[in-house]
Parts: structure tokens; sequence; C-alpha cells
């Protein structure tokens, strides 16, 4: 398959003006997303690129165990002496005593100078994944320009529109799923953009302050690069965008391009299909941190004459840690093997693990639970599926995200569906048992 269309933040925003203010944020994990897929070790040094790193509480569950330490979360861009521009997505949940920037090597464990930082803004127009996605971190002393490797990258307000060819460097996974850890060596891969009514023809619902990319090459940077990091023109050393999602998300999708398959365990064969009308995210979501649900209304009802076909119960019973639960769902059966999605359902017995049990993993809200097993979990293609609890198939959670590589021990962390039940009820007309 083709990779996905990656928007980026136009730079042009940035005219709302280089000051700094210190905003108090809550703590999270890391949560860069998008990754340069398809790139190579850069050939050259990319003096602006820095990688911003977040300090994450280490673990030694499972065999992929780590220190205390600091993790790279995403990219940004040295554009003077103090400033860094950045996604507004990658800073939003964090302190600035938890960030750091490295810059001045296309190494992540090796050379390069430390900067830490003094404070952030995010742009005010700033919504997630809508529209200004974009911040400005200022360091605690100036950037050192006497290392040859550490230098700026120009910006102007120039408008950028389809066919221009762009670089994108970064530190993100080289595969379309998280395999072990980041490269060490910073990527870099090539990439066209295409005009705005281009893209919202790939089902995007751009705005005129983002650009994309598309890539028509298989498995290459078109499904994303390093969030915050720099989309530029290489010959003429200008920053034209800012890494900010890749369209994998629901909330991107137009109701008209999604189906719904039911009343089937194999995808090839069986089942009734059903379109999408509608659907609707919880107002409260931000990505990767809370509130991960969404309803979808369908255009007819679901045949329950099909005996293959039926619905699940939900309550607003908190489930606490140590229930056996049973998750289902097509999605990749082997982390090393991208793409290996079965044809069958898939079923995995897992147990939850209580709150400050999975807090030893992962800053989770009131809103997520997690569960453990050291070899088997949720997987690419499992979201949005269902957590349901062995023994009385209730419909606890619905899988949101991973914090490594599946099934090596690490939680997977779900929405519980408790705390929306009545948001559920009162916006699908119907009440559960």
């Amino acid at each position: 398959m083709r990779c996905k269309v990656a928007v980026v933040a136009v730079i042009g925003v940035l005219s709302w003006g280089i000051v700094g203010q210190e905003i108090s944020t809550q703590d999270s994990s890391t949560k860069g997303e998008q990754r340069i897929v398809g790139g190579k070790n850069a050939e050259e040094p990319y003096p602006y690129q820095i990688s911003l790193q977040v300090f994450v509480k280490g673990n030694k569950v499972g065999p992929f165990g780590r220190d205390d330490g600091y993790r790279h979360n995403c990219g940004g861009s040295i554009i003077n002496d103090y400033y860094v521009v950045t996604a507004a997505h990658c800073v939003e949940d964090y302190s600035v005593d938890r960030l750091e920037i490295l810059a001045g090597t296309s190494k992540l464990d090796s050379g390069g100078e430390r900067y830490k930082v003094d404070n952030y803004l995010i742009h005010p127009d700033y919504e997630v994944l809508n529209t200004s996605d974009i911040a400005l971190i200022r360091t605690t002393e100036p950037f050192n320009f006497s290392n040859p490797n550490i230098g700026t990258i120009d910006y102007n307000d120039e408008y950028i529109g389809g066919g221009v060819e762009c670089v994108l460097t970064g530190w993100g996974y080289t595969t379309p799923i998280r395999i072990g850890n980041p490269p060490n060596d910073l990527q870099e891969v090539y990439v066209p953009t295409i005009t705005n009514e281009q893209c919202r023809e790939e089902g995007m619902s751009v705005n005129p302050t983002e650009i994309c990319t598309k890539s028509e090459k298989l498995f290459t940077g078109a499904c994303g690069g390093d969030s915050g990091g720099p989309l530029a023109i290489k010959e003429r050393n200008l920053l034209v965008g800012i890494v900010s999602y890749a369209a994998h998300c629901l909330e991107r999708y137009q109701a008209s391009r999604l189906e719904i398959l039911a009343g089937t365990s194999t995808l090839s064969s069986g089942g009734d299909r059903y379109k999408v009308q509608e659907f609707l995210i919880h107002p409260d979501y931000q990505r990767l941190y809370t509130s991960d649900i969404a309803l979808m209304k369908t255009d007819r009802p679901f045949d329950f004459s099909n005996e293959n076909i039926s619905r699940v119960s939900y309550s607003d019973e908190y489930v606490d840690g140590g229930e056996e639960a049973i998750l289902t769902g097509w999605g990749n059966i082997f982390p090393i093997r991208p793409g290996a999605i079965p044809n069958n359902l898939q079923q995995v017995n897992l147990v939850t693990l209580s709150h400050s049990g999975c807090s030893n993993f992962q800053n989770v809200t009131p809103t997520e639970i997690c569960t453990h097993r050291l070899f088997g979990g949720a997987c690419g293609g499992d979201s949005g599926g269902p957590l349901v609890r062995k023994k009385d198939k209730t419909l606890i959670g619905v899988v949101s995200y991973g914090l490594r590589v599946c099934g090596t021990g690490y939680p997977d962390v779900f929405t519980r569906t408790s705390p929306f039940k009545q948001w559920i009820d009162e916006n699908s007309s119907v009440t559960a048992d």
C-alpha cells in the first residue's frame, strides 16, 4: 500500500512573534508520533536540526528495560540565538524541567551540546490536530554558533504551493510501526509538497495554515516525519513547515470514506457492510493523553437477526487491577513484520493493572486503564478495538495506544468506557444494559 499523506504546519504562522512566556503544563510520557519511513542516514550535516528530549522515568520490566534519562521525543529547528521552533503538541503536556535540547550532532548517542529549556510559548490559535500546531522554545543560554555543527535556518512569509521538493529530517522510527528504538543516526528523505486542494481530495480537512506532502514511493516519508521536525527547501536553507501529524486518525477522515464490516471473524469473507453516516469525537479528546473515544453512526440499523451480529454491554462501573479481560482484533501479529495483518480475528487473554501499577510505566489519566502481559497484547491495527471483562463480557476499554514494542512486557493503554457512559448514552440514543 502507499504511505499516507503527512500534514505539516506552515511556517508562516511564526509571524505571531518571538516572545518568551513560561507556561505551566501537566506531565505526560513521550508523545512524538510521526516518524520518518523510507529515508536514509543523513549524508551531510543539518546544523539547524535539534532533538527535543523528555526526561523519562526508567523501568526494568521486560527485555527492553531502561534507566532514567532523556529520550528523543520530537524534532525542531534553531531559528536564532535562543529559540527553537517545533510543534505545539510536542510540548503542550510537559513542564519545562522535563525538556532538554540536543543540538550539533547527527547521532543521538554521541556528540552535540545540551541546552536546558527556559520556557516555551504555544501559538494562541493552536487546536490539537486542527490548526496552528506550532510552538517556540527558549533555551536558558544561547546556542554556540562557534560550533560548525550548530546553525540556524531561515524562514519567511512566502507561500509554498504544490510540486516543491523538500527535505524532511529527523530521528523517527524507520518502519511504519514502532519496532525497537528510533534510529541513532539522523534520517533524511526527500518529499514533494502537494496543494491543499489535492490534500483535501485525499480526505484530509486541511486549513490554510497547513501544507501536505505525499510521496509516490512505497514506504517513504509521506507516512510522516518526526513531530516538530523541519520540512525545508534544502538549497535555500528555508524552513517551510513543521511536521504535525499523519493521516491515520479518525478525526482526519471524512465519514464517506469509512465503512464498517460486522458479523464475521474473517476479513476476506462473510459479514455485512455498513456505511458510516457520521462520527462524533469526544470534546475533551487530546491525542495520546485523554478521552480517546468516538462514536460512529451507521447509515442503517445493524441486522441483529444475523446471529453473528450483536451489541456489547457497558456500564459506569470502575474496573481496577487484577481483572481478567479479553482483547480481540485484526492487528499485527508480528511486531517485526509491518503489515502482517491476519485474516482471522485474533484474541488474547490479559489482566488489568491498577492505576498506580500502570503509573509506574506511564502517566495515565483516570480515564485510562492498562493491561500487562509479557508476550501478548495490542499492536498496530487493534486501535479502537474492544477490551471486555472475561467474567461477564462487559466492555471496559477501547484500545488507545502502546508504550513500546508490541507484546514485550510494556502495558497497553485503553480508554475506559465507564467514565463516558453518560456521553455514549446521550449521543447514541441507546441505553446499555
